[in-house]
């Protein structure tokens, strides 16, 4: 699966190391709870909810346009590394129609142990959190961090 899809992250100012915004560029459609992100470049920052931990906002490359609100978990990693990072799970085929749709997991922002798991809640897509995940490394692009090809 990495081989189908290409990620690519802008590198962001030290300013946007507190809401951790990082723009990924997308090769493919890519699920995220309760949708599908068509290919393309989007935002993706988190907020603080006060006593809710782990809300990330999504939005369109623009920064205007809200595409979605996740809630999202703990997730972490032995070994951080200095570059954005995102797992992916690739569902059954025979036990899903959407199979071809690589749903997001993880997303880890540079030089932090603690990342992101994302939380699907609806039963046909609570299957893509025990798939086997493909970790994938954002490469360096013009306009953002690139996921596929």
């Amino acid at each position: 699966m990495a081989s189908l899809l290409t990620l690519a992250a802008l590198p962001v100012a030290h300013a946007d190391e507190f809401d951790q915004a990082s723009l990924l560029n997308f090769s493919q459609a890519v699920r995220i709870p309760g949708q599908v992100l068509p290919a393309g470049s989007y935002w993706f920052k988190i907020i603080d909810h006060g006593n809710i931990p782990g809300v990330v906002q999504i939005f369109k490359s623009d920064r205007t346009t809200l595409v979605g609100t996740v809630l999202t978990a703990n997730a972490e990693r032995s070994k951080p590394t200095g570059d954005t990072v995102v797992a992916f799970a690739q569902p059954d085929s025979s036990s899903n129609p959407d199979a071809d749709v690589p749903a997001l997991k993880k997303w880890f922002y540079p030089d932090r142990s603690i990342g992101h798991e994302f939380i699907y809640s609806n039963q046909s897509e609570k299957e893509f959190q025990h798939e086997k995940e493909a970790i994938v490394t954002a490469q360096p692009s013009s306009n953002g961090a690139a996921f596929g090809d």
